[in-house]
């Protein structure tokens, strides 16, 4: 495996090396939010057994999901805000008055 700064050299000396990795990063991203499907949607190990036999939920197996699924989504809205940031509507929430001011005369 080469070094880090080898292969960021490589980036900067051949633009279809560097190509190539964009495409593998987005390739990449891609497939940790599959992952999150998967993982949210794999219940096996939901429940579990007593030893008198009663299924009761498994809240640590839960929780270890939701943290596994949390994680790769905050990592996927640094690394790619554009297509899994959270969407920010800044027009929802203006309201009030707006005060213009000319000429030290308020309109």
């Amino acid at each position: 495996m080469p070094a880090y700064r080898t292969v960021y050299d490589w980036q900067d000396n051949h633009p279809d090396f560097s190509a190539k990795v964009a495409r593998a990063r987005l390739d990449g991203f891609e497939s940790l939010a599959v992952d999150c499907l998967h993982i949210s949607d794999d219940n096996a190990r939901d429940m579990r057994f007593t030893e008198k036999g009663a299924a009761v939920v498994d809240g640590d197996v839960i929780q270890r999901a939701k943290l596994r699924v949390d994680t790769r989504l905050k990592l996927l809205a640094c690394w790619d805000p554009k297509r899994y940031g959270a969407k920010v509507d800044v027009n929802a929430h203006i309201t009030g008055e707006v005060i213009v001011e000319i000429g030290g005369d308020a309109t």
